[in-house]
């Protein structure tokens, strides 16, 4: 402040005086009472989502630590406001999920169909919107039967199988008549109802005349030997299997009676099960090989 007396004060002041003749001539003695105020400077620190529009009327969409916004403070001085500002982002994921018949999901709701356009809004660690989008894909529980093939039992193709034997293979071979039942799950974790089939042709055996069947070292890595007694002289076919029913081996003997061997030599084929198949004009005989 620049006073009477031509001196430019930048601090408060209640000392200074000055002489100057008033209007009736005499001495007239001011003395100064200055109180200086002071500009200021001030930070404005503000944290937002996807925006944010400040004192100096922009809208900002990127976190900013540059712009200023000049103003009176209290005292009618000048006010510099720095902008202190983080601009966090809302986010977007797909949630993908596959499920037997009903899904519940984050939104409560329980879907009975595939659906993906259903969201959900939530906040995420930012502070900011997180919008979910399900991608659900609702599959049906796999409808399944048991068919026969031979002496084994083969119930439809899934991923996993138990049957009332506790096997867990596609294809079972039967030691005794009954009832036998399959539940298969599919690739998705659908789980079927219960298929059942009533064996009654264990025995056959008997009708097709083959004694002493032996099949070893079974399971094996690579050699199987076979042998058994035909009681009867009749034709005999031998057939060795893939589990999806590819002949890998097939031998046929005509008016056959007496002892049979062979070796089998399964190198180079995939680990598995495989079946042995010995046929006759009366029936056949089924059983498994495990290759290791």
């Amino acid at each position: 402040y620049t006073w009477l007396n031509g001196v430019t004060y930048t601090a408060s002041n209640t000392t200074a005086t000055f002489t100057s003749t008033n209007a009736a001539g005499c001495t007239n003695v001011a003395t100064l009472n200055l109180t200086i105020n002071s500009s200021t400077t001030s930070t404005d620190t503000q944290v937002a989502c996807s925006a944010y529009t400040w004192l100096d009327g922009v809208t900002y969409t990127a976190s900013n630590t540059t712009a200023t916004f000049t103003s009176t403070n209290a005292a009618g001085c000048t006010n510099v406001a720095t902008l202190n500002l983080t601009i966090s982002s809302s986010t977007t994921s797909t949630d993908t999920q596959v499920a037997c018949d009903t899904y519940t999901w984050l939104d409560g709701v329980t879907y009975t169909a595939s659906n993906n356009t259903a969201t959900f809004t939530s906040t995420n660690a930012a502070g900011c919107d997180s919008i979910v989008t399900l991608d659900l894909t609702i599959t049906v529980a796999p409808i399944v039967t048991i068919t026969q093939i031979g002496a084994a039992l083969e119930v439809t193709l899934g991923d996993t199988y138990l049957w009332s034997t506790t096997e867990i293979t596609q294809i079972i071979t039967p030691d005794t008549n009954g009832t036998y039942w399959c539940v298969v799950t599919d690739v998705n974790g659908c789980v079927s109802d219960t298929a059942f089939f009533n064996v009654t042709y264990v025995g056959i055996n008997d009708v097709v005349s083959i004694r002493g069947l032996m099949i070893y070292p079974n399971p094996s890595g690579s050699v199987f030997n076979i042998s058994f007694n035909s009681q009867d002289r009749q034709a005999i076919e031998i057939k060795v299997l893939n589990i999806i029913g590819k002949v890998i081996f097939i031998e046929n003997k005509t008016d056959f009676i007496g002892e049979y061997t062979h070796q089998f030599n399964l190198k180079g084929y995939s680990k598995g099960i495989y079946f042995l198949e010995i046929k006759s004009k009366n029936g056949s005989i089924n059983q498994k090989l495990m290759l290791q």
